[in-house]
C-alpha cells in the first residue's frame, strides 16, 4: 500500500513458492492472483468509502484502518495500550502489582519484537 510516497506493506495468509512466480519474482499463479485480486479490491473499496478524509490520514494510519476493518487487531499495539492504562492505574492507586504486571508485559513485548527481529535477519539467507 502506498500513500503520499510512503510504503507500507500488509501481510497476508498466502504464501507461494518459486514455480508459482516469473523470472521477476511476480506471481504467475493464477488460483493465486484471484484471491489476491479479491483482497486488493476490498481494500480498495474500503479506501474508497474515505473518500477526502484520506487526505490528512498517514500510511500506517491507512493500513490500521485496512486491518481493522478486515477484524485484524495489532496485537503488539493492543498490549501496549494495556500497558499504558495499568501504568496509569498503578500511578493513581499506588497499586505496585499493576506497575510489576505492565513492567513483565514489557518485557515480554521487547522480546517479540526481539525474535521477530532476529528471524528477519537470519532468514536474509533463505531460499
Amino acid at each position: 500500500m502506498n500513500h503520499k510516497g510512503i510504503s507500507r506493506y500488509i501481510d497476508s495468509e498466502h504464501y507461494v513458492v518459486d514455480k508459482q512466480l516469473d523470472k521477476n519474482k511476480h506471481i504467475k499463479d493464477g488460483f493465486v492472483l484471484d484471491i489476491l485480486d479479491k483482497t486488493l479490491r476490498s481494500y480498495r473499496y474500503l479506501i474508497s468509502k474515505l473518500d477526502s478524509k484520506i487526505d490528512p490520514m498517514t500510511a500506517d494510519s491507512i493500513k490500521e484502518y485496512l486491518l481493522e476493518q478486515n477484524g485484524e487487531i495489532d496485537f503488539i499495539k493492543f498490549v501496549r495500550e494495556v500497558i499504558a492504562q495499568l501504568k496509569q492505574e498503578a500511578e493513581v492507586t499506588g497499586e505496585h502489582g499493576k506497575r510489576a504486571t505492565a513492567a513483565m508485559y514489557q518485557t515480554a513485548i521487547y522480546s517479540q519484537n526481539q525474535y521477530e527481529m532476529d528471524s528477519a535477519y537470519l532468514c536474509l539467507d533463505c531460499p
